[in-house]
């Protein structure tokens, strides 16, 4: 009995301490894919364990390297556009200012100065400076802006919000 009793336990602590380090491998793993879907660059990921847990390693780390690439090309690609619509931008811009007064020039002048402020935020998220702080909303000042955007249009539109 007291061979059996110490050959069960010591096999026992042999299963627990295998799990152990099988399931230690899979934890890094999902931590590993945790911080990439929070956008955190962590160091390099080294698969081990058993080998089917290598494996799973090793797709995640090709996938992840394909997401990245993809990522990084749709930046590459949002700047290009983003820094050539600034000649055309420009040109209108300066076409503008030399016209002569006309009705609606205000209105075109605050496009284009949305638009240089579109292609400036574009700019800012693909050198990785994206994101402002939250900033209150004046719900009314809002309303209003659309409803100006739509009386350029010829649409008849009255705004009935309280100021607060």
């Amino acid at each position: 009995m007291l061979w059996l009793a110490v050959a069960t336990i010591l096999l026992m602590g042999v299963a627990i301490l295998f799990i152990r380090n099988q399931v230690r491998a899979i934890e890094r793993l999902a931590d590993a894919a945790e911080a990439f879907g929070r956008g955190e660059t962590v160091p390099r990921f080294k698969p081990h364990g058993a080998r089917e847990v290598r494996a799973a390693a090793t797709a995640f780390l090709a996938m992840r390297d394909r997401i990245q690439r993809h990522i990084d090309q749709r930046t590459a690609l949002l700047a290009s556009v983003s820094h050539d619509l600034r000649t055309p931008l420009t040109r209108l811009r300066l076409e503008l200012a030399l016209a002569p007064p006309f009705k609606r020039q205000a209105a075109m002048r605050g496009d284009l100065d949305e638009m240089e402020h579109m292609i400036d935020e574009y700019l800012d998220f693909a050198r990785g400076e994206a994101g402002e702080p939250p900033a209150p909303v004046v719900i009314p000042d809002l309303l209003e802006a659309a409803a100006a955007d739509a009386r350029r249009v010829g649409a008849e539109v009255e705004v009935v919000a309280p100021p607060a």
